[in-house]
This record gives C-alpha cells, sequence and structure tokens, in this order.
C-alpha cells in the first residue's frame, strides 16, 4: 500500500496567513441515470443549481462494456457527457456526477472559466499521445474535460493528473486506425471585492495502490473543512478506468484488472478550502 501524502501547497502568493478564517463552501452532487441500449450512443448534459459552479463531472457508477466518449464542462454549471455501448452488449444503465460548490455567506463567489480552445491531437494506430492543458496564472485547474470520438473502444483514457494549473492526459489508441482526441480545462478562481483579502487554498494528494485481479473500487477524502474538486489517476497497462467522481468531501474510482496478480495504480485527489 502506497502512502497517502500531500504532494504539494498553493503557490506563495497565495499561501494564508494564521490568522485568515475559513469560509464554507456548500457542495451537492447532482446524480443522473442513463440507459444504453446495445449498439447505441448517448449525449446528455447535467447542470449544478443556481448559483453553484460545477468543479467536476465524472462516472459515480460504471455499467459494464459502457464506453465513456467526453466527459466536458460546457459552460459553469454544466458537464456534458457522452457514452457508447457496443451491439453485444445489453442494457446497461451508468450513472455520472457532477460536483456543485458555492461559498455559503458574504460577497465571495467561486468562478470557473474554461479555457476556449481544445488541443486537438491526432493518436496513431497501436501508439499514445501526452497531452498538457495550461490555466493562466492566478487560477487553478479545476474541471478537466476529454472528447474520445465516437469509435466505442477506440481510445482509451491511462492518465489525467495535475499540478496547481496543469492537466496531464495520456490517451492510447488500441486500433489499427489513426485517431483524433480533444482535450480542455476549466480554471477555478474566487471573485472578490475590491480590498478582500480572501484567498483560495488548494492542495493536491497522491497515493499508489496496488489492485488485484478484477474489479476495485478506491475512496478517498479531504481533510475536514476541505472540498474535493478533481479525481486523478495514472493507468498501468492492464488496468482500465471504469469510472472516476467526485462528491462532496470524497474521490472515488471504479478500476478493473486483467491480470493474473497485483499491478499498481496511482490515483490523485485535489481538495481545496476559501479563506478571508
Amino acid at each position: 500500500m502506497g502512502r497517502w501524502f500531500i504532494a504539494a501547497l498553493a503557490p506563495a502568493a497565495l499561501i494564508v496567513v494564521p490568522s485568515a478564517i475559513p469560509q464554507t463552501v456548500v457542495g451537492r452532487t447532482v446524480l443522473r441515470t442513463v440507459e444504453l441500449r446495445p449498439g447505441s450512443t448517448k449525449a446528455f448534459a447535467l447542470t449544478c443549481p443556481p448559483a453553484y459552479v460545477a468543479v467536476s463531472g465524472g462516472v459515480y457508477r460504471p455499467a459494464p462494456g459502457v464506453a465513456t466518449l467526453s466527459i466536458r464542462s460546457t459552460g459553469p454549471r454544466s458537464f456534458l457527457f457522452r457514452f457508447g455501448s457496443p451491439p453485444s452488449n445489453s442494457v446497461r444503465r451508468p450513472a455520472v456526477a457532477v460536483a456543485c460548490r458555492r461559498i455559503a455567506q458574504g460577497s465571495l463567489r467561486l468562478r470557473l472559466r474554461a479555457i476556449k480552445r481544445p488541443v486537438t491531437v491526432p493518436v496513431g494506430a497501436s501508439s499514445h499521445r501526452d497531452v498538457r492543458v495550461t490555466c493562466p496564472p492566478g487560477t487553478f485547474a479545476a474541471a478537466a474535460g476529454f472528447d474520445l470520438g465516437r469509435a466505442v473502444n477506440a481510445l482509451a483514457l491511462e492518465r489525467e493528473t495535475q499540478t496547481f494549473r496543469t492537466f496531464a492526459f495520456r490517451v492510447v489508441n488500441r486500433g489499427s486506425v489513426a485517431r483524433k482526441a480533444s482535450f480542455r480545462a476549466s480554471c477555478l478562481t474566487i471573485l472578490k471585492p475590491a480590498g478582500s483579502s480572501a484567498q483560495l487554498r488548494v492542495s493536491l494528494t497522491s497515493e499508489t495502490v496496488p489492485v488485484d485481479s478484477g474489479a476495485q473500487f478506491v475512496r478517498r477524502r479531504c481533510p475536514a473543512g476541505w472540498f474535493a474538486f478533481t479525481a486523478g489517476y495514472s493507468l498501468r497497462a492492464g488496468l482500465e478506468l471504469e469510472g472516476a467522481a467526485v462528491a462532496l468531501r470524497e474521490a472515488r474510482w471504479s478500476v478493473t484488472s486483467d491480470a493474473a496478480g497485483e499491478l499498481s495504480a496511482t490515483f490523485e485527489l485535489a481538495c481545496s478550502r476559501v479563506f478571508s
């Protein structure tokens, strides 16, 4: 079992002075279950209530054989999902989740702004590509997004990790035809009145764990008073991510291994707290 540790804290300009007062961040998780028939694809949006921002979207409960083709932010409150199911599959019902956040009191507001242009790359047959998407200075990488096209199970994500400002992806093409994949990011900061000393503090944690043969769920929580906003991962060959999603303080991952013995996987959790 790997050790759970704090990898880094916010940049020096954002480190909180000891007298800072934590602001309560209110969270809601919006869930939806969808039905996919054999040989079908389905796209749909899931939206946070007014005054909330959508800091993360993911697969909360995976369904066997269903491919996650796209998850991306479509605005400060909404995520778009697209799934595909092969003709050999039976009717499946995956569940998705969007993590919604707002600051409970005062004039502070969380702000989520998308990078307008996606990064689109070709991925050669039986190869992989590494892609990075970076947020502007003064913001944090919050909502990762991707689009793997419409071919079911042709492309797969082996890695979605981050630093404070950058998401790093690895996309693998398992087929015999070159394909394209697109990646996006939305960046988190706070809106505050002039003269306010409010600060957004972020921690990134990482753990490498053994994964047994078959299916396994992994759950990790942020410290009390901190809210979760991204769930990253890095997998090796033989492992398949079935789903990853964020609730209020918790991230959860579903991983499947086709190896006879243990394989290791790394999971990352980003947590945040607002001080004034």
